[in-house]
């Protein structure tokens, strides 16, 4: 049975976190049965969306050119038309530092090209490559077709490519991030660890889709299940 836990806010030293002052929130929405959630004293975000809008007590959101951010169904989905310039950008309100690990279950729309889509820790709602859009990240990106998992630091960047035309599938993707390195997981595969370039300081989570000045051949979606972080 599903439950829905009460929110709060509290300013805090992260645990582990290597001296990162920050946000936690400690409790947060329960997750779907799939999900095996941290423990409450380690939890610092936890939704699986199963309310009929995005709490805005935990979310921004930025959409422009027909892109839509909705929830519903137990789904965040960010949806862009086949069209030129249009993005959706859906960010938590708190950031979090080296020393925490996201986890969350996402479906991206079959690869293509002239669309970029993104998933992890970051600054600001990516761009059209690794070099421009934001500026620090630890994140899972899709770019013209292909996956890539990155690392970048005051744009300082190192983007490794792990699938070439991705298929459209569901995959539950988690970034360990610590003071030396980004460690990735697809579906409990280990991706080799980014060791330069790792990012400092406190990170939103992000769910980014740009479609950039060459319209992509089909709409672009993304459907985020559940997301949480943990200590």
């Amino acid at each position: 049975m599903r439950r829905t836990w009460s929110l709060w806010f509290a300013t805090s030293w992260l645990i582990g976190c290597g001296d990162v002052k920050g946000m936690e929130m400690a409790d947060a929405r329960s997750a779907d049965a799939a999900v095996n959630p941290c423990a409450p004293s380690q939890c610092l975000l936890l939704d699986d969306f199963s309310g009929t809008s995005l709490d805005t007590a935990v979310w921004g959101s930025v959409v422009h050119g027909g892109a839509t951010a909705t929830v519903s169904n137990g789904h965040l989905t960010l949806q862009l038309p086949a069209a030129i310039d249009a993005y959706a950008d859906v960010y938590s309100l708190i950031g979090f530092g080296a020393g925490t690990s996201l986890e969350a279950s996402v479906t991206f729309s079959p690869g293509q090209f002239y669309d970029h889509k993104a998933v992890g820790f970051s600054s600001g709602r990516i761009g059209n490559q690794c070099d421009v859009g934001e500026t620090d990240a630890a994140m899972f990106r899709g770019q013209d077709g292909d996956g890539y998992i990155e690392a970048k630091a005051a744009n300082a960047y190192s983007c490794n490519r792990t699938a070439t035309m991705y298929p459209g599938a569901t995959n539950k993707l988690q970034i360990a991030w610590s003071a030396d390195r980004v460690e990735f997981r697809q579906n409990d595969v280990v991706l080799a660890p980014v060791v330069s370039n790792v990012p400092t300081g406190l990170l939103p989570i992000r769910f980014s889709a740009y479609t950039y000045t060459i319209a992509p051949t089909s709409p672009v979606q993304i459907d985020i299940d559940y997301v949480f972080v943990k200590r």
